[in-house]
């Protein structure tokens, strides 16, 4: 990175890492960049059991422009592991749920109406697969789309003295 190291007193990655296959590259990243006592926060999707986190990455990767791409989300421990394997000390964590109509989500990530009906069906077959999903998403058919809740993670971690 083109930054000295020890430059920043805070880095804020706000949904960066579902992006990256290696997270704990970033992280030890940003942990040179950060000044002793400097502070990450990590906002992101994430799951906190396989099946949530399994679910996100396969509607998350149709949510895309042109190809399909990978996704990499993971669970809760994992980041928290990254974070205290780099030096990092956990401040905090809380998790927000993030209404997604999946027909505006499509449209804003400006995809055709074909892979709306690919992710549709999709979510359908995994709660038909996995029926705790539906109550863990708070899914719901709404006028020819889906609702479902995605769970964002907020992490906040201090640098400790290395």
């Amino acid at each position: 990175m083109p930054f000295k190291p020890e430059s920043f007193d805070i880095i804020v990655a706000r949904y960066v890492f579902h992006h990256l296959k290696s997270k704990a590259r970033l992280i030890q990243q940003i942990y040179k960049l950060l000044k002793p006592g400097g502070r990450i926060q990590i906002v992101d999707i994430s799951g906190q059991d396989r099946q949530g986190v399994r679910f996100c990455n396969q509607i998350h990767r149709l949510k895309t422009w042109g190809e399909v791409r990978p996704c990499w989300l993971v669970a809760e421990q994992s980041l928290t592991d990254s974070l205290l394997k780099a030096g990092f000390r956990l401040a905090d964590r809380h998790w927000h749920l993030s209404w997604v109509n999946t027909r505006q989500w499509v449209k804003e990530s400006h995809i055709s109406i074909k892979r709306h009906d690919e992710l549709c069906e999709l979510i359908k077959t995994r709660i038909a697969q996995y029926p705790a999903l539906k109550s863990a998403f708070q899914v719901a058919a709404i006028n020819g789309c889906l609702k479902l809740n995605l769970p964002i993670l907020i992490l906040n971690a201090v640098k400790m003295p290395g």
